[in-house]
């Protein structure tokens, strides 16, 4: 999973298939599709911080 785990290239791998709508998701996993978010936004991989804002 994308939050928990550390590794850059497993979190490069998964991002791009990640659909990043809460609306997708049901209620209780809302918080961790924001967190997903804050995390690819404030990486210190450009990757990261590109891909996820190409995605919302």
């Amino acid at each position: 999973m994308f939050v928990t785990n550390e590794d850059l290239d497993v979190r490069r791998c998964i991002l791009p298939g990640l659909d990043l709508g809460r609306q997708q998701y049901p209620e209780d996993l809302h918080e961790t599709v924001a967190e997903a978010i804050r995390i690819a936004r404030t990486h210190p991989d450009e990757y990261l911080r590109h891909r996820v804002e190409h995605q919302i």
